[in-house]
């Protein structure tokens, strides 16, 4: 968000000037990897010792059903957050893709949006499950009982479907999240309250 308490989105992206070349990388991944080699010891680690690999397969298999299925619950609203020339890339890009204009994709009360739903609700399952596995962080953290990578990568997903969409209304919600948080007895909602206070920078 912005200082004004507002959405502001944009694309992962740092240059290191310390490195004898800066280092320019892009991308969430890649940029956590980079800074938690480049940097070890300063802050706190969101790789602990002998999760890395776990973590990595985790949003590579099991995070990305839950990843396409809001991309696909959200994708008619994503050009309106983006400036111009992003909109009119995003639009003509994934409009391409999907083989229709964007705006026709998942539309209200349709019965490819219902299946998107249901896909998202097994995904969101799935990911319960491996949190599940974790007794001492009680399900609520991928490893240990400290945020780490995964659920940094996984509440980024969550803020995603914040997009502002009134295809759900006959959920009583006004975004994709909105239905999200309803899940699990708000299972999801709960897990996004550690992220208070960590989403607005400083």
């Amino acid at each position: 968000m912005d200082g004004s308490g507002r959405p502001h989105y944009n694309c992962p992206a740092i240059i290191d000037p310390t490195t004898p070349e800066p280092t320019k990388l892009s991308d969430s991944t890649p940029i956590a990897l980079y800074l938690e080699e480049a940097y070890k010891g300063v802050g706190p680690t969101v790789f602990p010792d002998g999760t890395k690999d776990a973590q990595l397969e985790f949003i590579d298999t099991v995070v990305e059903d839950a990843i396409t299925a809001i991309g696909s619950l959200v994708a008619a609203e994503v050009p309106g957050i983006l400036d111009p020339r992003g909109s009119e890339y995003y639009y003509r890009a994934r409009s391409a893709s999907r083989g229709k204009p964007l705006e026709t994709v998942c539309l209200a009360g349709s019965d490819e949006r219902k299946q998107i739903w249901e896909d998202l609700k097994r995904g969101l399952d799935a990911i319960a499950k491996v949190y599940d596995q974790n007794v001492e962080g009680k399900g609520e953290y991928f490893a240990g009982t400290d945020i780490t990578y995964a659920d940094i990568f996984l509440a980024a997903m969550f803020m995603w479907a914040r997009i502002p969409s009134d295809r759900d209304k006959d959920m009583g919600v006004d975004s994709v999240w909105g239905g999200i948080a309803k899940l699990d007895e708000g299972r999801w909602a709960k897990f996004m309250q550690k992220f208070e206070g960590l989403l607005q920078v400083q």
